[in-house]
């Protein structure tokens, strides 16, 4: 035996038809000292896997193997110095005697961390019933993370805030980017045929991703915007946006995602407009003159409308394509240049691409 940071596993049995048993060659162990007690960790862990590869016309197409676990365990044994070959042995006892170890938090930490670490070492390479060689050396300095919900708010700030490296940094945002996104557009599905209100309260709770899914980039937001009262009472449109730069506004309204925009063919590609959808078009564009009326800013003055109306699937019928619905719902967008006009399923596309992009 001989302690060593750098252990070479080989497989020494197969535990099942897919379950394999790796030990370290050459009996090498991982050395530890608390200071005044030695002892010597062998780890050992066992790889579960999928063999993928199929078999066609007597050939094996090779798929790869899948890991599927990854079990760790180690063997904790006491070791004394033996003065006459100067190296570290397993201190005996005798066979009928009772041994407690009692292990101190310096050791409870290291051999708590081997069972993620070795993972680590294995599960990103392609399995082929291969050797690995594992090098301990840094894994004192190894962050386990558990899950996320065993931790306080305050523990998970503090982790993110250890985090200094750039790339590290980028890959943390794109990663919470990703899953605020993903949660967004779950959320977001499962109220589409609920009340406005609803559809709201989705908006609000994922306030800090919204400026960048409806305009792209960032800005500050705020709900229920009451514009000073001007003419016959105060008008509030569901969100304000002001760009980062404090020079673009955007009011946005948002209406059921079950609303229909379209009453079936009016003439020859022409579709008839619900009273509905009209109504929400030129309530937008009340919105903006009122705000445009309210103040000398001259950002005030040039403000954009996002309706978010509607969903495309919900306008086919038998006798109306989607072609149909595009083109009409394109004139009325150009016909409202101030105004952008998105359905639910759009927003949901938005995500999709966002999340796509960012991967």
């Amino acid at each position: 035996m001989s302690k060593s940071n750098i252990l070479t596993f080989s497989i020494v049995t197969r535990v099942s038809q897919y379950e394999l048993l790796y030990r370290p060659t050459k009996k090498d162990f991982l050395f530890f000292t608390t200071g005044q007690t030695y002892y010597c960790i062998e780890p050992s862990f066992t790889i579960s896997y999928i063999d993928n590869s199929l078999f066609n016309e007597g050939k094996y197409i090779i798929g790869g193997n899948e890991i599927t676990d990854i079990r760790v365990r180690c063997e904790l044994s006491e070791l004394v110095l033996d003065v006459t070959t100067s190296e570290f042995v397993k201190k005996k006892f005798r066979s009928n005697a009772n041994k407690t170890f009692r292990l101190n938090n310096d050791i409870l930490s290291y051999i708590s961390k081997l069972q993620s670490f070795i993972s680590s070492k294995i599960i990103d390479v392609d399995f082929n019933k291969q050797d690995y060689t594992i090098d301990f050396t840094n894994m004192s300095d190894y962050v386990v993370v558990e899950n996320s919900h065993n931790y306080t708010i305050d523990q998970i700030s503090k982790v993110i805030n250890t985090v200094n490296d750039i790339n590290d940094l980028n890959l943390s945002r794109t990663i919470l980017l990703n899953k605020t996104l993903t949660s967004f557009k779950n959320d977001l599905a499962s109220v589409l045929n609920e009340s406005e209100h609803e559809i709201s309260k989705v908006f609000k709770e994922y306030k800090e991703v919204l400026p960048l899914v409806l305009l792209g980039y960032d800005a500050t937001l705020e709900f229920e915007y009451k514009i000073v009262d001007v003419g016959d009472g105060i008008t509030k449109p569901d969100i304000f946006l002001l760009d980062e730069h404090n020079e673009k506004i955007t009011l946005v309204e948002l209406k059921r995602a079950d609303a229909i925009m379209f009453g079936g063919k009016y003439r020859v590609d022409t579709l008839r407009v619900k009273t509905d959808f009209s109504n929400a078009i030129h309530q937008t564009n009340i919105q903006r003159t009122k705000l445009s009326q309210s103040s000398n800013a001259y950002h005030y003055n040039i403000p954009k409308s996002i309706l978010v109306y509607g969903n495309m699937e919900n306008e086919i019928t038998n006798e109306v394509d989607i072609d149909i619905v595009r083109k009409n719902l394109n004139i009325i967008r150009y016909n409202n240049k101030d105004l952008i006009i998105m359905t639910y399923n759009e927003v949901l596309e938005r995500i999709d691409l966002i999340l796509k992009t960012e991967k």
